[in-house]
């Protein structure tokens, strides 16, 4: 059976439109509540292929109408499983093994593969649970954004480390990038043969460097992987996700990064964005998050323009960010209603 998801992904531009959320699986649902609560730490959860299996699923189980699962996971596996201490502290977000340029931990795949063995299972369990239709996508984080973690140790509001070692030790902070970018391809590659549909790559901090430096750490970067991915799996499509600056998102597709899809924020100029951004590149999200928590008239409103100002070109309905754990269930219900019963 045809999993509407890709084919809108391979450029088809198809009624009724698809739809899934980011972080879909998670706070908002009482099922996952349920689960959290009975186990140890978050990576616990994420390196539990069973239980990752079912949270992964929950949101389908829910909503039917949703097209596509994606993989519970973390971007910060990646660090982790290069050798960092990673945790994450309740109320408090991640917390990371700093990393000191110059003496970076190298990247030994027997090691890394086996570090992240358990979400490869989780892949190939829930592929065996999936209706057929339905779409499985894997994911990681851009380089730039988990080395900002890794150079801060958690997150940040201002990124002064990360800049600070981009302006005055770039060489050594390519070193890192280079890194991330060998261990990113190999990771996404794992998750294509586990059996992922489609890939989309986070690169959530893409705003934070200033233009003369973007092309170098978050364009250049970014590249690298798509081509590597797609040289191996020229089927298996790819978005990016580029968030914190859409006056970049032309820049993505000016040079030669050959994604699929671009996966946008809700502070973006959509109209903008049909002008600058090529149509065969298929368009996903806009919603602001913070809508879906409010329901009602204006979330409606907002559903209904976007998908105007799509209704011409392949899009795929999304948030421009995740789902927040105050998102009222009978919310999420009327948006997909009212999303899967809309026509131009």
């Amino acid at each position: 059976m045809d999993k509407i998801l890709i084919k809108t992904l391979q450029g088809q531009s198809l009624y009724p439109r698809p739809l899934w959320f980011m972080r879909q699986a998670g706070r908002y649902l009482p099922e996952y509540q349920e689960i959290r609560k009975n186990i140890g730490s978050f990576l616990d959860l994420c390196f539990n292929p069973s239980l990752a299996s079912e949270v992964t699923l929950q949101p389908l189980k829910r909503f039917p109408e949703i097209d596509a699962a994606i993989l519970f996971s973390d971007i910060l596996v990646v660090p982790f499983a290069l050798g960092y201490g990673v945790d994450f502290v309740k109320n408090e977000g991640p917390q990371l093994e700093k990393v000191f340029l110059g003496v970076l931990k190298p990247f030994v795949k027997e090691t890394f593969l086996k570090a992240l063995s358990p979400i490869f299972e989780t892949i190939r369990l829930t592929k065996k649970s999936l209706p057929p239709h339905k779409a499985l996508l894997g994911f990681a984080g851009g380089p730039w954004t988990v080395a900002t973690y890794m150079l801060e140790g958690g997150k940040s509001k201002d990124h002064a480390a990360s800049k600070k070692a981009v302006f005055s030790n770039a060489k050594e902070f390519d070193q890192l990038i280079d890194v991330l970018v060998g261990s990113t391809i190999f990771y996404l590659k794992s998750q294509i043969e586990a059996g992922v549909d489609a890939i989309q790559i986070f690169e959530s901090w893409a705003g934070v460097l200033p233009e003369p430096y973007y092309e170098r750490w978050i364009v250049a970067p970014l590249q690298k992987i798509v081509e590597s991915l797609k040289q191996s799996f020229p089927e298996i499509p790819i978005v990016l996700f580029p968030k914190g600056n859409p006056s970049f998102y032309g820049k993505f597709f000016r040079e030669p990064i050959h994604a699929d899809a671009l996966s946008l924020e809700s502070v973006a100029d959509f109209q903008r964005v049909c002008k600058e951004v090529p149509e065969h590149i298929v368009l996903q999200g806009g919603l602001d998050p913070q809508l879906l928590v409010v329901g009602g008239v204006e979330m409606f409103h907002e559903v209904d323009r976007i998908l105007r100002i799509f209704s011409n070109r392949p899009y795929i309905f999304n948030l421009g960010h995740g789902m927040t754990p105050d998102v009222p269930i009978s919310h999420v219900e009327e948006l997909i209603q009212f999303v899967k019963a809309w026509r131009p």
